[in-house]
Parts: C-alpha cells; sequence; structure tokens
C-alpha cells in the first residue's frame, strides 16, 4: 500500500513541474492530499471521508478560480 501511495505522489509532482502559480501547486497538493486520505479510509470511517469529499471539493474551487482570472 506505501509503494502505491509514493508512486501517486511521484505522479503529482511530475505534473506540477508544469504549474507557475504557487498558488495552483497549493490547491494541487491540498487536493492530492485529500484524496489520499479518502482512499485511505474509504469503508472504514464515514465522517473522515466526508471531510476529505469537502476538502477536495474546495480545493477544486479555489483552483478553479485562479484558473478563471
Amino acid at each position: 500500500m506505501g509503494v502505491y501511495m509514493s508512486r501517486e505522489l511521484l505522479e503529482l509532482e511530475k505534473t506540477m513541474l508544469f504549474q507557475t502559480d504557487p498558488s495552483l501547486k497549493r490547491f494541487q497538493v491540498i487536493f492530492a492530499l485529500a484524496f489520499l486520505g479518502f482512499r485511505k479510509t474509504f469503508g472504514k470511517d464515514r465522517d473522515l471521508c466526508e471531510l476529505f469529499l469537502r476538502i477536495m471539493v474546495e480545493a477544486n474551487k479555489g483552483r478553479n478560480e485562479l484558473l478563471l482570472k
């Protein structure tokens, strides 16, 4: 399980290399970490899953707002 998560983080780092705006990078990192947390807790803790989903939604909203400016 740890190796799989490491691969996902490496893929995230690759995509972040093309981002120039530090705020976009932050939103991407927040989204990715919330996604990993969601996957780790899926089926185990409903409240935590909902929290991670809310974080992903808000991070995505913030990222989209920056992209539309």
